[in-house]
């Protein structure tokens, strides 16, 4: 179990990385762009009803984005080791025990599933 003020520094600091890279290889799949540092995967852009982004580190996602859109509020998303441990919708932080906590970890890892099968 990951100690999460740890864990979520850890994340914050490794997007910023990733978006400050200026080697990243670019690979398009219909909507979707995988984002290379080298070899290995560190970014997906699902180019849907809004950019949302998925950032990786060794391989497992940490980090999902979906940007607010007409429908719905922005939600973030935070992983260790497969699972959700943090979902924030707009500005507010989800109960662990909720049932909205659990069905938006469910839907942004088969999201990220079904992508990854593209890429």
């Amino acid at each position: 179990m990951p100690v999460y003020k740890e864990q979520t520094d850890y994340i914050r600091k490794r997007f910023k990385e990733v978006n400050s890279m200026n080697n990243l290889i670019e690979r398009e799949s219909g909507d979707y762009i995988g984002y290379y540092n080298g070899n290995e995967l560190v970014k997906i852009v699902a180019k849907l009803d809004s950019n949302r982004e998925y950032y990786l580190d060794n391989g497992k996602l940490i980090f999902a984005y979906y940007p607010a859109t007409s429908y719905s509020e922005d939600i973030r998303v935070y992983f260790y080791n497969g699972s959700a441990y943090q979902v924030i919708l707009g500005k507010e932080y989800m109960p662990k025990s909720g049932e909205d906590f659990h069905e938006y970890n469910f839907q942004v890892k088969d999201d990220f599933e079904s992508i990854i099968e593209v890429l």
